[in-house]
């Protein structure tokens, strides 16, 4: 997904819940491909997203699939229905007692705000 501003990619969260290894661009809100090693998310330059195209061919079989489980999961875990009511319940409920801080917001269902 390059893209020199996104909102979200629909398109990445459904590559890595078939396990696919992802390559973006900073322009998207997804660090955690980073973080959790299942993708790249690069400068939205021709040689940069060269590059990491580049690499992606060059891994192994076993690379691609432990980075396209390792995106699965990360799907699984942020990205599911309960999880963002979860969330999006947890942000009424600050909303409703006039919370000052994200930080009276459970860490868990925090992402949805901060990422």
């Amino acid at each position: 997904l390059p893209s020199h501003s996104e909102n979200f990619g629909i398109v990445v969260p459904e590559a890595l819940q078939y396990g696919l290894p992802v390559v973006t661009t900073t322009g998207t809100p997804w660090e955690i491909l980073e973080r959790e090693n299942c993708g790249w998310r690069v400068a939205p330059t021709q040689q940069a997203i060269g590059a990491a195209l580049a690499e992606a061919i060059g891994l192994s079989e076993d690379q691609r699939r432990d980075m396209g489980e390792k995106g699965r999961n990360v799907v699984d875990r942020d990205h599911r229905w309960r999880r963002l009511a979860e969330g999006y319940l947890a942000l009424y409920r600050w909303l409703a007692a006039g919370g000052d801080s994200l930080e009276d917001i459970d860490s868990v269902h925090c992402t949805l705000l901060r990422d």
